[in-house]
């Protein structure tokens, strides 16, 4: 019998519905067999030489997707008699395992009104189940995956495109492989596999949008979306998402979207996956902060916004004081709706050729407007009318558009009045600098308000204590430094190693680098006895010439040192 690379029908079902292989029934139309997709009846052409034996239709249509239900039953045969799967491995979770299965039910209608090829059971007591799904021609659409993982089912999809029409070889590729199958959703890791699609955003930003500065990252997480309602969810509350009863939109290209997992989290994804190409992440996030503002503006009794005014304390006769330092930029809350304003998006402003992404107005009172500015990327500036307030808002990511969902609107403000105000500042951060009398050296942060009692009770081995303001932890490193450096140029004695050029960092521990050769303190720092008269001590020239030289940073780290605080 002579052999070619046509894939012809050789198994077909018998009349009380079991595979039958081509070689086991009578030849011609005595064979009583029916197509595995079509149902209708069948000739048996197993009496040939020259071509392979095979069953066909006796209309003589070609049904094409004989074959493919041809191995969906033979699957599911194979599944149902040895109740056994491979599945496949979770990337850096676990290799690929096989699963013995205890109940095997095909083509059942789950209590999710869903219909998977096999929903099987295992465990002591059959309480776990994985549905198991059959690919041929038509992969499980992205709609069917968003309610699979909405439901939390284990599912696997397995690929036959590379299996042979031939129990033996299904057994083995089922039970014994785990190429070709992918997770459609794994509840204990969080995981489906969504590769095809994350691979198709790249190269599309890669080959198409090279002037996009997003265009080699992998995809947001998309977590807004309209309901077919029109009420905008979000899938912080996935609980109120229900994809079997309701349609959920896109709101940026308005076309259709399902559930997906990325990075083990959910996230919203077209159903029509060429809408990647044309959705990019930076139009979602700028139309999705738009629709959420507007929504937001709508629905709601109250619409505030946040301005910043500055407050200057009211202690003057602190002797920190200083306006540069004593004064913070805190904002001030006003609601809108109640002044009588309103919200419209894409509003063309007179005289102007753009529009504004949103506007907030008074009919009778236009100068009162205000421009609602959204940047949805690092890169985007921005250029502000002079005639007109505006507020420019950041959506460069979903976490941006939750703080607009849920917080009073705030960014930053241009061409508002400034207000100032006069009140008593609590709690400004502080950094105090204290030497000792054994020559070690102390940073810590202070408030304003614990200054002058923290100044009298200095312990009495305390040879000298300053202040510095500022407000952030990563410079305290950098106060000890500038505090050695001011007691170095007064030729006070300390342990002045943090200012040595032999000390250097390695692996976040400061170490002397010649302590092999001139026996100082491998970790000088840490040493008992300080080596506070070191005779290998050298000045780091560098670090000295950036102390002196850099003013911003002087400016910034050393306003208004109190010196002179020392016991006697």
């Amino acid at each position: 019998m002579k052999q070619n690379s046509t894939v012809y029908l050789t198994y077909a079902l018998d009349k009380e519905g079991k595979l039958v292989h081509i070689d086991d029934v009578p030849n011609g139309y005595e064979c009583g067999c029916f197509c595995p997709h079509c149902k209708r009846p069948l000739c048996a052409k197993n009496g040939g030489k020259i071509k392979t034996h095979h069953f066909a239709h006796l209309s003589g249509a070609d049904c094409k997707s004989a074959v493919e239900s041809a191995l969906h039953i033979m699957a599911k045969e194979v599944l149902s008699k040895y109740k056994k799967i491979m599945l496949p491995p979770i990337p850096y979770k676990q290799t690929a395992q096989c699963l013995e299965l205890t109940r095997i039910e095909p083509e059942k209608t789950s209590d999710c009104g869903l219909r998977p090829d096999c929903e099987c059971y295992y465990g002591e007591e059959s309480e776990k189940r994985i549905w198991i799904e059959f690919k041929r021609t038509h992969a499980v659409d992205q709609k069917k995956k968003g309610k699979i993982i909405l439901a939390k089912i284990d599912c696997v999809e397995i690929d036959l495109n590379s299996c042979e029409q031939d129990p033996d070889k299904v057994k083995q590729f089922l039970i014994e492989e785990s190429k070709n199958r992918i997770w459609i959703y794994n509840k204990e890791h969080k995981y489906s596999d969504p590769e095809e699609r994350k691979h198709n955003h790249k190269k599309h930003y890669y080959n198409q949008t090279k002037d996009y500065h997003n265009y080699c990252d992998p995809p947001i997480l998309r977590r807004f979306a309209r309901e077919d309602t029109g009420k905008i969810v979000n899938l912080k509350h996935i609980e109120s998402i229900d994809l079997f009863n309701h349609n959920y939109y896109c709101l940026s290209c308005e076309e259709e979207v399902s559930i997906e997992m990325l990075n083990g989290e959910h996230s919203f994804v077209h159903i029509n996956k060429s809408n990647d190409i044309k959705c990019r992440d930076e139009l979602y996030l700028r139309n999705s902060a738009k629709a959420i503002i507007y929504d937001k503006f709508e629905k709601s009794d109250k619409f505030e916004i946040e301005i910043p005014h500055n407050h200057t304390c009211s202690q003057k006769d602190c002797p920190l004081f200083s306006e540069t330092n004593c004064t913070r930029s805190k904002p001030k809350t006003h609601e809108l709706k109640s002044k009588g304003y309103e919200c419209k998006t894409d509003a063309q402003l007179p005289n102007q050729d753009k529009q504004t992404d949103l506007l907030l107005y008074r009919e009778n009172k236009p100068k009162d407007s205000i421009i609602i500015n959204i940047n949805s990327s690092n890169y985007h500036e921005i250029s502000n009318d002079p005639s007109y307030r505006s507020i420019d808002i950041s959506a460069t990511n979903d976490e941006e558009l939750f703080n607009l969902a849920q917080n009073p609107l705030s960014g930053s403000p241009h061409n508002f009045k400034p207000q100032r105000c006069i009140s008593k500042l609590d709690n400004i951060p502080i950094y105090r600098f204290k030497l000792y009398k054994s020559g070690k050296s102390y940073t810590d942060t202070i408030s304003c308000n614990d200054i002058q009692g923290s100044l009298s009770r200095l312990k009495q081995d305390s040879v000298l204590s300053m202040v510095y303001f500022n407000g952030e932890d990563y410079y305290k490193r950098e106060i000890s430094k500038l505090g050695l450096y001011h007691c170095f140029n007064r030729n006070i004695k300390s342990c002045y190693c943090e200012l040595c050029i032999y000390l250097k960092e390695n692996n976040g521990i400061n170490v002397c680098i010649r302590y092999k050769t001139k026996g100082t303190p491998h970790y000088p720092l840490s040493a008992t006895p300080l080596p506070i008269d070191c005779p290998y001590f050298k000045l780091d020239l560098h670090l000295k010439s950036w102390i002196e030289k850099d003013n911003t940073y002087i400016n910034r780290l050393a306003v208004d040192p109190v010196e002179n605080l020392t016991n006697p």
